[in-house]
């Protein structure tokens, strides 16, 4: 009888428990049981009828350890800096708000996250440092923002990442993103949404995984061309001309195309002068040739 009792406690005490957090769920929110797990893993949704439009808003400060998933998405929130630690929390939804930037450390309180999704802001800036933390994320949204570039390094942290979307963004392929091309491959990631360059406008449209380093776009250093400098002068040593002498000088550059038509230049300045409004027999050439990818030539001789 005693323990027929005993486990009639054990039930009303944590039919109670139960109850008791259900009754601290933020008024904005719903605050659901998870099965999984040992203990009273909590799901939480925030928004749908009321928006939000500040953390301040959504106190979960009596069970914030025991919260795994938390939905923030289609609101007005436009910066996510927790009060608490959510040191359970796995996977944190808040697309569809206003953020415009993802700040250094921006996701330290939230340290176990598995799933995360800011995709359909209006991000425009990822500092190198926004991921710091996140050691065991595996999924990755940011696709739908306003983002053009992404410093190498940013996902250095993220140690464990097997899938990232950055699709539908106005991407700028040059060598500050294309970065992205060797990491990828190195840590077989899972590029999702097949993302599509907007500039440079030889790359509009074009798809960012179809760029060939080397070939395409030639980045300094890259595992293609690691020994290539970015602009080689010949002579490389002061030249002593006497009057009446001629000098020919040659430069070469790395071009971002391999297109014959590229807009990229080399231009001749003496004291921030055009060359040829300086001197009256210079002599200007320039021309192309693949080694490697497209070089630019330019030779310049004064009579």
């Amino acid at each position: 009888m005693v323990i027929v009792l005993l486990k009639g406690t054990i039930i009303l005490c944590l039919v109670y428990f139960i109850l008791s957090k259900a009754q601290e769920c933020p008024r904005k929110c719903i605050c659901k049981k998870s099965n999984q797990g040992n203990g009273p893993d909590w799901k939480v949704r925030c928004g749908d009828r009321d928006k939000i439009n500040s953390l301040e808003e959504v106190n979960l400060t009596s069970f914030h350890n025991e919260v795994v998933q938390l939905n923030l998405s289609n609101n007005y929130l436009n910066l996510f800096l927790p009060q608490v630690q959510l040191i359970s929390l796995q996977k944190l939804d808040i697309s569809r708000n206003h953020l415009t930037a993802l700040v250094e450390n921006q996701f330290i309180k939230v340290p176990n996250l598995r799933k995360l999704d800011v995709s359909e802001n209006s991000i425009k800036y990822i500092h190198i440092q926004a991921f710091t933390g996140l050691k065991h994320l595996e999924r990755l949204k940011i696709n739908n923002n306003q983002v053009v570039t992404i410093m190498e390094g940013t996902f250095l942290p993220l140690k464990y990442l097997k899938q990232i979307d950055i699709s539908n963004n106005p991407l700028n392929c040059d060598c500050d993103l294309l970065w992205m091309l060797d990491w990828i491959e190195e840590i077989s990631i899972k590029l999702l949404s097949n993302p599509r360059c907007a500039t440079p406008l030889m790359f509009k449209n074009k798809l960012l995984r179809k760029l060939r380093m080397g070939i395409d776009v030639n980045c300094i250093p890259s595992s293609s061309n690691r020994d290539m400098p970015v602009m080689e002068l010949s002579p490389n040593y002061s030249q002593i001309v006497f009057e009446g002498d001629s000098l020919k000088l040659n430069c070469k550059a790395v071009s971002i195309s391999n297109n014959y038509e590229s807009e990229d230049r080399i231009e001749w300045l003496w004291a921030n002068m055009n060359a040829k409004d300086y001197f009256e027999n210079v002599l200007i050439e320039d021309d192309y040739y693949n080694d490697n990818g497209l070089c630019v030539v330019h030779s310049a001789s004064i009579n």
